[in-house]
């Protein structure tokens, strides 16, 4: 799976945001093989407690939904320990964990393990 054209996006409620940055990388492009992301986001306001981020477009994996994916990374413990993630859209949904700031001035980076499609894509 190629994930390099990911789109990430906020959704901050009430009103949405956009991040100044968000990268995305992966540790490997062979079918069926465990697949390290790597995400780097820093949003154009800070995100506080409850708020959450969507990350679509993670596309072509072997990864059945489940609402309870490990985060890992540097800066997983921003986000609940565990995001919800739905297979056949590509969706990621984090949530902004009790007493943590996801903030505006810096980069926060964190990981997901997802499985490689094991098809021709």
């Amino acid at each position: 799976a190629n994930f390099n054209t990911a789109v990430l996006a906020a959704a901050v409620a009430p009103s949405g945001g956009s991040f100044t940055t968000k990268t995305v990388g992966q540790s490997s492009l062979v079918q069926g093989a465990d697949n390290t992301l790597s995400f780097t986001l820093k949003p154009s306001y800070s995100l506080a407690q409850g708020d959450f981020v969507t990350i679509l477009g993670l596309t072509g994996t072997q990864t059945a939904d489940a609402a309870t994916l490990a985060l890992l990374g540097p800066q997983k413990d921003v986000f609940t320990a565990t995001g919800a993630w739905t297979q056949a859209d590509g969706k990621l949904v984090l949530t902004v964990a009790a007493n943590q700031v996801v903030s505006s001035l810096t980069d926060s980076v964190f990981t997901i393990s997802l499985k490689n499609n094991g098809g021709g894509q």
